[in-house]
């Protein structure tokens, strides 16, 4: 099993505002337990979604898994090292943000993504 948390990028969790708010996203303290920040600071109000999943994995240093929200589902894809992966799909999903090294496509039902990073889409 592979597990992941994290924020989702609405609201106060848009990149543009939590890189604006955080010097750093995680604490990992001496017991290695880590613990993931929103916000820091003198900050007296901010309003977020956190989640966390337990998801199965693959052989390869590859991760694909997606979070419903408000009626729309969030797909992250995690190439650790070169990989490819074929989601298959039955709508086109839009590009909410990628690494540099990341390339993908959408035929006939199927993303890939290719390459070594991060990517997220939305559907």
């Amino acid at each position: 099993m592979g597990f992941t948390c994290g924020y989702l990028p609405e609201f106060d969790g848009i990149p543009e505002l939590r890189t604006k708010q955080l010097e750093n996203t995680v604490n990992i303290v001496k017991t290695r337990k880590a613990y993931p920040y929103f916000m820091f600071g003198d900050i007296t109000e901010c309003h977020g979604i956190a989640y966390r999943k337990y998801f199965g994995i693959n052989k390869s240093r590859t991760s694909v898994y997606t979070i419903p929200y408000e009626g729309k589902t969030y797909l992250f894809v995690d190439l650790f090292e070169e990989d490819t992966v074929n989601v298959p799909m039955e709508t086109e999903p839009k590009l909410y943000e990628k690494a540099d090294g990341i390339t993908y496509s959408y035929k006939n039902g199927t993303l890939t993504v290719a390459g070594t990073g991060y990517s997220v889409f939305i559907y």
